[in-house]
């Protein structure tokens, strides 16, 4: 027997920020020894359907780890669910 009524529905997905089409990782190291960081994102404008460029973080770090932190913030500060004012 196949108990369809039983189940609870799957949550609904939540919006997420413009959506990205793909992240550029840029590495330089400076003349005083500090690393430069910048991630940059391509987004999809839907209402003109054009690709957007968007600084996601940038940022001038001394370890490798720094600049993989830096990367990590500029990321999933992107990625998190859009909220709606009219819920708060």
């Amino acid at each position: 027997m196949l108990d369809i009524d039983g189940r609870n529905t799957a949550a609904p997905v939540p919006p997420f920020a413009p959506e990205i089409q793909f992240v550029n990782v840029e590495l330089a190291l400076g003349a005083d020894g500090l690393l430069f960081v910048g991630v940059q994102a391509t987004i999809i404008d839907e209402d003109n359907l054009e690709l957007l460029n968007q600084e996601l973080a940038n940022g001038r770090v001394h370890t490798l780890d720094e600049a993989l932190a830096l990367i990590r913030k500029g990321v999933t500060n992107t990625l998190r669910p859009a909220t709606n004012p009219m819920e708060h």
